[in-house]
């Protein structure tokens, strides 16, 4: 008698329930971070000279610009509906960081972390020094931790139930990350790698492509912008180089940047966290994700900052692996 394999993109399903959403940490912790720039950076510190040319971007909209993709100018000129003040201008990064705590709480809870986790995970990615300098100030560094998290929770999303049209939503975020920075496009090198390493056979199926085609889509009027005027920002990125502009480390240089900017207490929770998720194998996938972001980022000297976006990912895994190997949930439970 004839026997049906097991379909191996549903082997993996969870159908147990997530944990309880921690609703009052989420409050307290968005809460705080908010208050903090409130109290801080939206009111001092005066202009940085990039957020006056992104209020001069605001003028003059378009598809594109030399050195930037175009969402800055959006978020800017939003900045000037308000009044353009300077308290205007940098409430929006504050937004955003506040957002990016809300989101790691909820990657946390989609990982199978209970309240202590999610605490633990939105008190580092509030913490992290690095985080706390780009949400000062109105980059598209702020905003763009928000589209690699959406994205990465998507991926989450369709590990933990199987629904591979969960993609499409994949690629409106990445398509929409590429219009607010360039360097998704590494983060999707990322993603592509470790989907190649780990789960071809799952993903690489019609909806994945669909997503693709989303993303070049929502990318493709700062394409056209490029290719109209032959690329200005590849070559603004080899005046650049050339000019000897950015800081070349060595790979353990590189590494210990990488644990000071993030503060060295955090740094046992995103190490812990990209083991974790190397571990497990349902979430491996992610772990490589991590591993290949960071490596490519090292080989191609990148600054430091270009590697704050994944973070929140670390944090939450690691968060969830301090959990579990220490059985804590306290007063959270």
């Amino acid at each position: 008698m004839a026997t049906t394999a097991p379909n191996p993109t549903t082997s993996q399903i969870d159908d147990a329930p997530l944990p309880d959403l921690a609703v009052g940490a989420l409050v307290a912790l968005c809460a705080a971070k908010l208050l903090l720039h409130l109290f801080t950076s939206v009111q001092h510190y005066g202009y940085f000279r990039d957020e006056l040319y992104y209020l001069d971007m605001a003028r003059h909209l378009d598809w594109g610009y030399v050195d930037a993709a175009p969402l800055i100018a959006v978020y800017a000129r939003i900045a000037l509906l308000m009044g353009g003040s300077l308290a205007a201008l940098r409430i929006l990064p504050a937004m955003a960081g506040t957002g990016l705590v809300a989101l790691s709480i909820l990657t946390v809870r989609e990982l199978g972390g209970a309240r202590y986790a999610q605490f633990l995970a939105g008190l580092a990615v509030l913490l992290a020094p690095g985080m706390l300098a780009v949400d000062t100030l109105m980059t598209m560094n702020a905003f763009e931790p928000l589209f690699w998290m959406g994205c990465l929770l998507v991926v989450i999303r369709i590990l933990r139930t199987g629904n591979s049209r969960l993609w499409l939503w994949f690629g409106v975020l990445a398509g929409l990350g590429l219009e607010n920075k360039h360097s998704t496009l590494f983060f999707g090198f990322a993603v592509a790698v470790a989907v190649l390493l780990v789960r071809p056979r799952e993903f690489l199926k019609p909806w994945i492509w669909i997503a693709v085609a989303i993303a070049v889509a929502l990318f493709m009027p700062n394409l056209i912008w490029q290719i109209k005027r032959h690329f200005p920002t590849l070559e603004d990125l080899e005046n650049v180089r050339r000019e000897g502009k950015n800081v070349v480390l060595p790979p353990l240089a590189f590494i210990k940047q990488q644990i000071l900017v993030m503060h060295p207490v955090l740094f046992p929770v995103w190490l812990l966290g990209a083991f974790w998720l190397l571990r497990e194998r349902r979430w491996r996938l992610l772990g490589v994700v991590f591993v290949v972001f960071f490596v490519t980022m090292e080989i191609l000297h990148a600054k430091d900052y270009y590697l704050f976006p994944i973070y929140p990912l670390v944090f939450a895994a690691g968060a969830v692996a301090i959990e579990r190997w220490t059985g804590k949930r306290f007063w959270l439970k």
